[in-house]
């Protein structure tokens, strides 16, 4: 309870001449009082006793203590200051408020709620902002974008600012910035392996949680990462070509957003075999004859075109006809290039362009199918 001695009230007694003094001595100007009446003391009249007189603040004078009767305090009720929050939490956006009262004078009004905030990547913070007044305990609380914030609450009460409570600053900070995504690798197929010497990657990127712009970025068999794609907030489709060295390898993907925190990571492994044709066929060379065969080539071919097929998730080739027909080369060399163009329309590539073929097997065609599986 916010209340004090003002003073203390008492009765004149003794003897029937009596006198309070201007000062503490008896020489100095004197008032008679008379047994009875009603005086009253300073609050701290035993401690400011000088000699055998007390301090009287009504009549203002002196006394003696032996003509002082039934002393009795009179108190005061003064205002309180409210008193501060005990703690200030957040947990999942919510703010809540424990403790934090008014006092005698000073009803509770509510909570004075302000914050402060930094970008991301500073240390150097803004000035507090103006309390927002809230009558609630838990309340929702968050962060601009790119921002980092702290918060900080005060108890408010009907007396005033002057006897509003000191701050209680919650500890925990509020970041304002979600991290990106997570990329996810739609092809190649991981485990999968090529016979080609680039390898087109279809990743697709979810939007950005604060919408803000991102970048995409590659690791290679775990080499530094590196920038493939900015994108804006709306994310989508990115297709990312490499020119992978003969072997085995490991490939990572990440977002990272323009406060440069990054995601999860999505990652496949796959492997680059070397190809060697089984022959090369030269402008105008033979295709076929009594002695050369092109039944092993046809198979080949096909070999190296169900790679690919697999590697970017196609369904695998089913040649038609029977290999090394004069016949049936042209629906066979036409179902190779449609399954090497289904491959690159898969990682987002256009048409190879192939010359259609016509009658008899050419040099130009079959090496223009070796060069398309070469580059797809």
């Amino acid at each position: 309870m916010a209340k004090i001695i003002d003073r203390y009230s008492a009765e004149a007694g003794g003897s029937s001449t009596m006198y309070y003094y201007r000062y503490p001595d008896n020489s100095s100007e004197a008032t008679r009082i008379y047994t009875g009446e009603t005086i009253y003391l300073a609050a701290d009249y035993g401690t400011s006793m000088e000699g055998s007189m007390y301090r009287l603040i009504d009549p203002e004078g002196w006394i003696h203590w032996y003509h002082v009767r039934n002393i009795q305090p009179v108190y005061k009720t003064v205002t309180d200051p409210c008193t501060a929050p005990d703690a200030v939490a957040i947990q999942n956006g919510v703010l809540t408020i424990s403790g934090g009262s008014g006092g005698d004078l000073n009803a509770w009004t509510g909570f004075g709620v302000s914050h402060r905030q930094r970008a991301v990547n500073s240390a150097l913070w803004g000035a507090w902002s103006e309390d927002d007044a809230v009558a609630e305990r838990s309340i929702p609380v968050g962060a601009e974008s790119g921002t980092v914030r702290q918060y900080r609450v005060r108890t408010l009460g009907s007396a005033g600012s002057s006897y509003f409570s000191s701050y209680t600053v919650c500890e925990t900070l509020i970041s304002g910035n979600t991290a990106a995504g997570t990329p996810v690798i739609l092809l190649p197929v991981s485990g999968s392996g090529t016979c080609s010497g680039v390898c087109a990657v279809k990743i697709q990127c979810p939007p950005e949680p604060d919408g803000d712009s991102m970048t995409l970025q590659r690791s290679l068999d775990g080499s530094a990462w590196v920038n493939v794609k900015t994108l804006d907030g709306a994310g989508g489709t990115v297709y990312d070509m490499l020119s992978p060295e003969t072997g085995e390898h490991t490939l990572r993907y990440r977002l990272v957003d323009m406060n440069g925190e990054s995601g999860g990571e999505d990652g496949i492994s796959f492997e680059r075999a070397e190809l060697n044709w089984n022959r090369m066929i030269e402008p105008n060379g033979i295709i076929a004859n009594r002695e050369i065969s092109f039944v092993r080539d046809i198979h080949q071919l096909t070999e190296c075109v169900n790679l690919l097929c697999a590697f970017y998730g196609r369904p695998a080739l089913v040649l038609p006809g029977t290999p090394g027909a004069v016949s049936d080369w042209h629906r066979q060399l036409l179902a190779m290039q449609e399954a090497v163009d289904g491959c690159r329309a898969a990682a987002g590539r256009t048409a190879y362009g192939f010359e259609r073929p016509e009658g008899w097997p050419s040099a130009f065609r079959i090496n223009q199918l070796k060069q398309a599986i070469e580059n797809t």
